[in-house]
């Protein structure tokens, strides 16, 4: 759903959108409508974030200005049932992606991230100074994906920011 509309706002905007997805979560259908919505071609390469050969046949398709990193899986329910695809998916892939990001030299990133890394929150509004405490796999796995991104950016001098926000919903 986020991914896109972001798709379809910033071909609208006249930037080029290339995206990357395994459809294991998403749809072809909603890269045609985010076509129509911004009435510019928005290129799509089926693909898994975790696989070196997928994400270099995406890098050939460069060069890239920057990552929007929507790739994921998102389900509570299925992360307590199967943690560890969780992990594999969300941290592995989000990994595999830092270092092709690395090779090709692509130094901006914004990741999509979840409000489920603060757990029930500490009572307040919460910021990005509330502690981290996830209650399932799911938002483990997205707390340590912001982890993975913190540490290639420090290495690597990147922009890079996480957005954090519960079940995004409603129409374009």
């Amino acid at each position: 759903y986020i991914g896109s509309h972001t798709a379809a706002v910033l071909a609208g905007a006249g930037h080029r959108v290339v995206v990357f997805d395994s459809l294991i979560n998403g749809n072809a259908v909603a890269i045609s409508r985010a076509e129509q919505l911004s009435q510019r071609p928005i290129q799509f390469l089926k693909g898994d974030v975790r696989s070196e050969s997928d994400l270099e046949r995406a890098w050939a398709e460069g060069p890239f200005d920057a990552v929007l990193h929507f790739a994921a899986l998102k389900s509570v329910t299925e992360s307590l049932e199967q943690p560890e695809l969780y992990r594999e998916v969300n941290v592995i892939g989000t990994q595999a992606l830092c270092k092709a990001m690395a090779k090709h030299n692509c130094e901006r990133l914004v990741f999509s991230s979840s409000a489920a890394v603060y757990g029930n929150g500490d009572g307040a509004p919460c910021t990005e100074d509330t502690e981290l405490l996830p209650l399932n796999p799911y938002g483990a796995s997205k707390a340590e994906g912001e982890q993975v991104i913190s540490a290639a950016a420090r290495e690597h001098g990147w922009r890079a920011i996480s957005l954090r926000y519960f079940n995004p919903v409603g129409a374009h």
